[in-house]
């Protein structure tokens, strides 16, 4: 059945006083005041701004090929440029969540987008609501949501022991490190290090949301050695241009200027 014969399109606005959602790739909707890292300015009109309730599916348009939409939880508002679609009675959001998240439609979806220069894709409605989409028995679509639900979090519960496991062991290794040199010998740093680049110039203009995924000094934490992976930027790569002495491989260390130090755990 075509999704938008599942879903009603809303436009419903005027309700400045609602809080303010954002669409974040690998989160869905979340409020815009959870994270610190979206520069994107708020309209001045907010009374323009679409109405969300809870269970309503979200689209980033020219971020959906990447997964930039998801079920909402929250009550608020979004950008005008966002597509707010209300499940009908006998759908359930989760499960076309779920659904759309896989594979074979996040395929569809990049087939459907357009390509938007320099590195944009946008979808537009006429094409989104005719995706095709498999409808079981609602009793069906919520045993199959529930099902992912709790697997899901019993895979983010496992993520996210070990990433206190590893920071656990990151901290015992700078105390070992701390406590094994601290009477030296020091030496320079380009004594035991060689410098493979001092990293492009001139490639402001190419960074966008496709191309090879670039490291930036936003990626690199102070107080850490795991590189940032959820705001990466995205470049160009020119296609003369030789990368081999930017690539990053396993143990790579990273600084910049301002005093950021990172490591790189996989190649």
């Amino acid at each position: 059945m075509p999704f938008g014969r599942l879903v009603r399109r809303s436009k419903e606005d005027g309700r400045p006083d609602l809080e303010s959602l954002s669409v974040f790739l690998g989160q869905g909707v979340v409020p815009r005041s959870s994270r610190d890292d979206n520069h994107n300015r708020l309209g001045a009109d907010l009374c323009k701004y679409l109405v969300v309730r809870p269970d309503d599916l979200v689209f980033n348009k020219l971020r959906t090929w990447q997964g930039g939409f998801g079920r909402s939880r929250y009550e608020g508002i979004v950008s005008p440029a966002y597509f707010v679609c209300r499940p009908k009675p006998d759908v359930d959001s989760r499960y076309l969540h779920f659904l759309l998240l896989c594979a074979p439609y996040m395929a569809e979806l990049t087939r459907v987008s357009k390509f938007m220069p320099p590195s944009q894709f946008d979808i537009m409605w006429d094409d989104l609501k005719l995706l095709p989409i498999p409808v079981p028995p609602l009793a069906t679509q919520r045993a199959i949501a529930d099902y992912l639900d709790t697997e899901t979090a019993r895979i983010d519960a496992l993520i996210e022991k070990k990433r206190r496991m590893v920071e656990l062991l990151e901290s015992h290794l700078r105390s070992f490190i701390s406590e094994a040199t601290s009477d030296g010998p020091f030496v320079q740093i380009r004594r035991v290090t060689s410098m493979r680049t001092s990293g492009p110039r001139g490639w402001g203009d190419r960074v966008g949301d496709v191309g090879q995924p670039f490291i930036r000094s936003a990626n690199l934490q102070r107080n850490g050695v795991t590189i940032r992976t959820d705001n990466l930027a995205y470049v160009d790569v020119p296609a003369s241009h030789n990368t081999h002495n930017l690539e990053l491989h396993l143990w790579y260390s990273l600084a910049h200027a301002t005093g950021g130090t990172g490591t790189c755990r996989r190649g």
